[in-house]
């Protein structure tokens, strides 16, 4: 089968696909024939090898795919031969025409949506779910900044948030970006163009979903959108030492 491995990082022209061998079928998973594959951010930056400090080559590449069971482990359950489903491989390995998953790694894809969009969905609405909900803690009333509100994740949380009833105010990184972000049914859309403020690290997944608590202090607000503790002082001085770019906000 055709497989994509990172021999050497570098730009777009290191996607070479190449021969590899079929994927071994897991006793308790499936073998998975891809249809589409996720484009992520992260992505981008682990084929340039600035992802982690860990990344060897060769290199497999690729976190998110859909497709069709074609093969199923003796020991499998849950999924049946034929059915279509989402695949999540945070490992890698999505660049190619199949893949092996085990429980945990795939999902049942809905009906409604088509193998390039189950592809493009899953990561980005589980990251934008899991900073409103787990980190956050939103609830309805409630007022949320989600900055890069045009990108996927920054799109899907727009939703999320409107639909859990939250006023949302969206940032993106120009009036183009402004007008390409979701603006839900029953919105308003007021757009101001200025200079950003300084950069600060970008949190996991390049989402800032922090939330506006009225009357209390900064520092409870904090641990809803910081970043990893991988990010030192020194690295947060150089961050916010860019020059500013213009930028601009909406209520979505």
């Amino acid at each position: 089968m055709r497989k994509v491995v990172l021999t050497g990082f570098g730009g777009p022209e290191v996607l070479v696909p190449t021969e590899a061998p079929e994927p071994d079928l897991p006793a308790d998973g499936w073998i998975v024939e891809l249809r589409a594959i996720g484009l992520n951010f992260a992505e981008l930056v682990e084929r340039r090898g600035l992802y982690r400090k860990d990344q060897r080559l060769p290199y497999e590449i690729g976190k998110e795919a859909c497709g069709v069971i074609v093969q199923r482990g003796r020991d499998a359950r849950g999924f049946e031969l034929g059915q279509r489903v989402i695949v999540i491989k945070f490992s890698g390995g999505c660049y190619a025409e199949r893949v092996a998953v085990r429980p945990g790694q795939v999902l049942p894809l809905p009906a409604h949506l088509d193998f390039a969009g189950g592809a493009a969905f899953a990561i980005a609405y589980a990251t934008a779910w899991y900073a409103q909900e787990e980190l956050a803690r939103a609830r309805p009333g409630e007022t949320a900044l989600i900055q890069a509100a045009a990108g996927a994740t920054g799109s899907a949380a727009v939703r999320l948030a409107k639909a859990r009833g939250l006023t949302v105010i969206g940032t993106a990184g120009g009036p183009e970006k402004v007008t390409s972000a979701p603006t839900p049914a029953s919105t308003t859309r007021a757009r101001t163009c200025a200079p950003a403020w300084p950069r600060t690290p970008p949190a996991p997944a390049s989402i800032i979903a922090s939330k506006a608590w009225a009357g209390r202090s900064s520092s409870t607000a904090w641990p809803a959108w910081r970043p990893s503790a991988a990010w030192s002082r020194s690295a947060f001085r150089r961050s916010t030492r860019t020059t500013p770019s213009a930028s601009s906000a909406s209520i979505l």
